[in-house]
């Protein structure tokens, strides 16, 4: 006990002194007959009620130690990924999954587990695969199958959460099947928290025959040879004769049988033609062998995207010029384009052989995209002018103008029947050249469109756009179409005149390049950099696949980030939309249908991307097998602008079935490290005892007032009021 206030003994002394001498002189002069005992009672009270309230005077408090060290937090994190399906887990005799035995160690009344880690910590139980969830109060089991295993994420996101806060141990149950990416220790030891893993599973291998990977190029070409490797994995059945059956649209395509060899992986390769367009999936499937430990792997699907072989390019020209001979050879070496360059010029003469442009539209139409070089209208005879129009408006294909001297100047193309065909409105005089050397900029448009993409990401492409070598021509003294987009513009601080332009027609597409010189990006004297070369073809790449792709035209486009997903896993699409000259539109209302694998819709939301004008961005959960078909439509005040599809597809994880036993050496590695303790499930139930408190006694100092109590003045006034009632028996008062 302590005093708030502080007397001097002597002062503690005197005052004493003084209440009893006082109250020691009252009562002994008192001359009423009472007896000394009665006289020394009332002595007494007197004295005790006068000392507690000269004790209250110094106001007396009791000091003592409170013990204020946080709660004790344990976190239980338990595996609830897809292999904790399987049927490993000896009870009784029988075999049971690996997902109930947790459950009863967790959640059945007859286990004392959670109980006995109750009386030491405050524990929270969490369930995890690829993700983490904590469960509720309600919680009676965890159910298993929704995905694969990431141990090093769960443990950190779990961690993070009671960050600040004392965790005395992480307690990890779990088959140690971590597949979606390397597994490393050193962030979980970085950590500094014990970490108690608790194994469940047979660590033995089982039988087990399992398609352990399948390669296969993602885009493949129509009517070409297209290899499949299958990777098998094998464990028990060396010997055994099986046969491979490869499926499209539950058809069986091919078949291969083998005999099992004595290796981990054996090697199988089907061969297929694919006859049509168009993204399609593929089954392979291995048969069903006895006292396998699970047969989730014993078929895995594959998307593939079939694409025809080679774009057919014709290019013709009017000389030889440098653009003819350097586009000519960049069109060639392309693997992916068929190109017929010709001359006009030589087309009556003996010097070379060259093809000749078609005569008629049938054969006009055997090509994606027709190049137009720097020739005069004299060149084209009217049907072939028609059968040119016919071909980019009524059959969808796509056109390029190079401009120059001739193809822009006074008997140029812009005063022929194809003059609408050209995304710019030529003066009847021609348009002006001028052989000055400039350089391009993007336009708002150029810079999001896919042809003028050089760089990996927006920052890159900008940078390799202002540092492209300078063109020598260019072309001026015209006006744009109402429907015109440029792309590419002079770079100047006062000129705006546009250099590369586009414009749909019809049903296809045209694009223009007013300058000549687009030779020098790739073997210009500007290009002895290290990657300077690959601007030129990579530009002329892009521009032509996208003239040729037809879905390209559409207003509204939309595209998913994968082609195939793992059940459990989120799709994420995005929606382009555009107005009728291709600008971008970001007030477009937005329907997007989903069709499920078992042909039921249903609507999902699409929300604006507000980084990027016209594009939007929608999500949703695969939880079933098969097929799904997202199809966006739009209107802006309420007029149509059209509608696009994708398909994807989902198949059931397999990689949590590659390696299906306990991974006993990654869990007690992982224990070893973090200072923990590595158990079998049997063994669990001796867990509590083991884990070691980690928090650090904390104590606070408090001080309780004496004197502020009501007790104190029930016995003060107790000693009072019984001396007075003594007094007043005795005839004192």
């Amino acid at each position: 006990m302590q005093f708030a206030y502080f007397w001097q003994l002597w002062q503690v002394i005197l005052a004493f002194v003084m209440v009893i001498s006082i109250t020691s002189f009252a009562y002994i002069r008192l001359k009423s007959p009472i007896s000394a005992r009665v006289r020394a009672s009332l002595i007494s009270l007197r004295i005790l009620a006068a000392t507690i309230l000269l004790i209250c005077l110094l106001a007396p408090v009791v000091v003592q130690k409170i013990d204020i060290t946080p709660p004790n937090n344990l976190l239980i994190l338990a595996d609830r990924s897809t292999s904790m399906n399987i049927q490993d887990v000896s009870n009784n005799g029988e075999k049971v999954d690996r997902m109930s035995t947790v459950n009863n160690l967790l959640f059945n009344r007859d286990s004392d587990f959670i109980k006995q880690l109750n009386d030491h910590f405050a524990t929270h139980i969490y369930q995890f695969d690829q993700n983490l969830e904590k469960t509720t109060e309600n919680t009676s089991e965890i159910h298993a199958g929704t995905g694969l295993t990431d141990i090093t994420k769960s443990i950190q996101t779990a961690i993070n959460e009671w960050r600040g806060q004392a965790i005395s141990g992480i307690v990890l149950i779990t088959d140690g099947g971590h597949n979606t990416s390397k597994f490393d220790t050193t962030p979980l030891v970085a950590l500094k928290v014990p970490i108690y893993s608790i194994g469940i599973g047979d660590p033995n291998p089982q039988n087990d025959l399992g398609i352990a990977k399948i390669e296969v190029e993602p885009i493949n070409y129509l009517d070409h040879e297209t290899t499949i490797k299958v990777i098998i994995r094998n464990n028990g059945y060396t010997g055994t004769k099986i046969r491979l059956k490869l499926k499209q649209n539950d058809r069986i395509i091919r078949t291969e049988t083998i005999t099992l060899a004595n290796q981990k992986d054996q090697i199988v390769t089907f061969t297929i033609i694919p006859k049509e367009e168009g993204t399609l999936q593929y089954l392979v499937s291995l048969p069903i062998l006895e006292d396998e430990i699970t047969t989730s792997n014993n078929q895995k699907k594959f998307t593939l995207k079939i694409v025809r072989s080679k774009l057919r390019v014709l290019y013709i020209d009017g000389l030889p010029r440098w653009d003819y001979t350097f586009l000519k050879r960049i069109l060639e070496k392309d693997p992916n384009i068929e190109a017929n360059c010709l001359i006009l010029s030589l087309a009556n003469r003996n010097l070379r052989i060259q093809p000749k442009f078609p005569q008629s539209e049938a054969e006009l139409v055997a090509y994606d995209v027709l190049i137009i070089g720097d020739i005069e209208i004299n060149k084209l005879t009217s049907n072939q002018q028609k059968i040119i129009k016919n071909f980019v408006g009524k059959r969808g294909k796509s056109i390029v103008f190079l401009g120059g001297k001739n193809s822009l100047g006074r008997r140029g193309l812009g005063q022929s029947q194809m003059a609408d065909l050209m995304p710019i409105v030529s003066p009847t005089t021609g348009c002006r050249s001028l052989d000055q050397d400039f350089l391009l900029r993007l336009t708002t448009q150029g810079k999001s469109h896919p042809i003028m993409q050089l760089g990996g990401t927006r920052e890159i492409n900008d940078v390799i756009w202002q540092n492209l070598p300078p063109l020598s021509r260019r072309i001026s003294g015209f006006q744009l179409r109402s429907g015109a987009t440029a792309l590419a513009e002079l770079d100047h601080p006062t000129l705006t005149e546009p250099i590369i332009i586009f414009q749909p027609y019809g049903l296809g597409k045209s694009l223009l390049i007013a300058a000549e010189g687009l030779w020098n990006w790739g073997f210009g004297a500007w290009n002895f950099r290290k990657d300077g070369g690959n601007n030129y073809p990579r530009f002329w790449g892009q521009a032509i696949r996208w003239l040729s792709s037809q879905s390209s035209a559409k207003q509204i486009h939309i595209i998913a980030d994968k082609s195939t997903y793992l059940i459990g896993e989120e799709i994420k699409a995005t929606i382009y939309t555009y107005d009728k000259i291709y600008q971008p539109l970001d007030k477009t209302k937005l329907k997007l249908d989903v069709t499920l694998p078992n042909n039921k819709v249903f609507q999902i939301r699409a929300d604006q991307d507000n980084s990027i004008l016209g594009r939007h961005t929608a999500k949703f959960v695969i939880d079933k097998e098969g097929k799904y078909t997202l199809a966006a439509s739009g209107t802006i005040d309420g007029v149509s602008i059209g509608e696009d599809k994708v398909i994807v597809f989902s198949e059931q994880q397999v990689a949590e079935f590659e390696n299906p036993q306990l991974n006993h050496k990654l869990l007690t590695s992982l224990a070893d490290q973090t200072n923990g303790i590595y158990l079998s499930i049997n063994k669990a139930r001796s867990l509590p005892d083991q884990i070691v408190d980690q928090r650090k006694p904390v104590f606070a100092t408090e001080e309780k007032d004496l004197w502020d109590n009501p007790i104190i003045l029930i016995l003060a006034a107790g000693l009072l009021g019984s001396e007075w009632f003594l007094r007043k028996r005795k005839g004192l008062v």
